[in-house]
């Protein structure tokens, strides 16, 4: 698949032999979980951890598709909104842009119509980072904008200040644009 010609903020393995580490523990407690709800925590888990690695990214996908199935078995609008937004950025580092911008969108929806405490914030955090390495720089810095307010108003400080480093790069990005 096509990759950005910018990655904006992504996250990536630091350290392949915990990555690895990681995973297998995750695999573990899917063996262990029951119930739909622990099911879509556990498999976006897995899923958002998958998403990690370009290798895993397909995986990654169809992972965090099974965890929306069960989100919605258990009826929990705050698990198939946080789902959606992993998925949401499985699809970005696929490189599939519309699709990851309508998950972004649609679990901004589903925040709002069921009033689902503390996900506006990331959903619109990782909203901007897609828009931002896709060239939508008006977009972008609109989401950052309100992530950031949402954020101050809850007052935690690595949150506010991750969302102040989001707008940092995306003013680095802008003057790269308007240099050229």
């Amino acid at each position: 698949m096509p990759r950005p010609e910018r990655t904006f903020l992504r996250s990536s393995i630091v350290n392949t032999k915990k990555w690895k580490q990681q995973l297998a523990a995750l695999r573990e407690s899917l063996e262990r979980a029951k119930g739909s709800l622990e099911l879509a925590r556990t498999i976006g888990q897995l899923g958002d951890h998958l998403r990690l690695s370009p290798d895993h990214i397909e995986e990654a996908i169809s992972t965090l598709l099974r965890s929306l199935k069960h989100a919605e078995e258990a009826g929990d609008p705050g698990m198939l909104a946080s789902n959606m937004i992993r998925l949401a950025v499985a699809q970005q580092y696929a490189g599939n842009h519309r699709a990851s911008i309508g998950l972004h969108r649609s679990a901004i929806i589903l925040i709002q119509e069921h009033n689902v405490c503390g996900l506006a914030d990331f959903a619109l955090q990782h909203l901007g980072k897609c828009y931002a390495e896709f060239g939508k720089i008006d977009e972008a810095a609109a989401c950052f904008s309100e992530a950031l307010r949402l954020r101050e108003q809850h007052g935690d400080e690595d949150l506010i200040n991750s969302t102040r480093e989001a707008i940092a790069h995306l003013e680095q990005l802008q003057t790269g644009l308007t240099d050229a």
